[in-house]
């Protein structure tokens, strides 16, 4: 799977969408927010899943009923969901008051650096 540069949606936040719309078993990012009757987006979090974008999105639903809509896109690799992740940051951070405002977390056995730091 290679990286994607295109995100895709966004989706109205259900169980069944991220089923229809999630189809590969992947690392990749994704950003959490409101969406309303007209497709207006508002992004509220930004967040990765280092094995399976699917399954993390599934989990994101439970945790986070508050939030109807999502967008996501495929990574090649664990490292590169962290830097979209990173990227989605610090783009989403300046534009918008996003409610995760602490800078996503490297995991602990890496010494992956933030792309824009």
């Amino acid at each position: 799977m290679a990286t994607s540069t295109v995100r895709e949606g966004p989706f109205q936040l259900t169980l069944d969408n991220i089923r229809a719309f999630v189809t590969q078993k992947s690392p990749g990012s994704f950003i959490l927010g409101y969406l309303d009757q007209d497709g207006n987006f508002t992004l509220r979090e930004v967040g990765r899943a280092t094995t399976d974008l699917r399954q993390e999105l599934e989990l994101q639903l439970k945790l986070h009923g508050q939030y109807n809509g999502f967008t996501f896109r495929y990574a090649a690799s664990p490292r590169e969901a962290f830097k979209q992740q990173c990227a989605d940051f610090h783009e989403c951070g300046e534009c918008v008051g996003l409610e995760n405002k602490k800078h996503p977390a490297r995991p602990s056995h890496t010494n992956w650096q933030c792309p824009v730091c």
